[in-house]
């Protein structure tokens, strides 16, 4: 009965629009934590002992022949670097919500993120296209369609 009575002053105040405000940034915050936690958990699995990398299954279902070791090697590094993305993104995160002004945080968590992951794809493709030889070099269409139709599954 209180907190309805809150509520209704906060309404008639006006004050409803820092509180839709704050519940808005919350679900932004929880979703990033969500989506960037989740894809950590499932990188750093395929990383386990007697698991396939994620990035290595990935580029296995797009090959008709065996990856050559070179490649399986670089496929397992580009997990961990994509854990190691994940990561920091909770960190930069984590660190912004509790020493950044608000505005700062949902910059990073609502309008950053996105170009964040674009930059990454952009940034390994360029190391794949040096270190990788051509015929198991799949552009970024074919990988972003082979995760879609596949997803992270064995």
């Amino acid at each position: 009965m209180l907190a309805h009575l809150l509520l209704a002053g906060d309404v008639a105040s006006g004050r409803w629009v820092s509180w839709v405000g704050t519940v808005l940034q919350a679900v932004a915050g929880v979703s990033h934590a969500i989506l960037n936690g989740g894809l950590l958990a499932a990188f750093a699995a395929s990383l386990l002992p007697g698991r396939e990398a994620l990035a290595t299954r990935l580029a296995r279902r797009l090959q008709s022949s065996p990856l050559p070791g070179s490649v399986a090697l670089y496929t397992r590094r580009v997990t961990q670097a994509w854990c190691l993305f994940f990561a920091g993104q909770l960190v930069a995160s984590a660190a912004l919500l509790a020493w950044a002004p608000r505005p700062v945080w949902s910059l990073f968590v609502g309008v950053l993120d996105l170009p964040l992951v674009v930059l990454m794809f952009a940034g390994e493709y360029a190391c794949r296209v040096r270190l990788v030889a051509r015929e198991y070099r799949p552009g970024p269409v074919a990988l972003v369609l082979a995760f879609a139709r596949h997803g992270a599954g064995g």
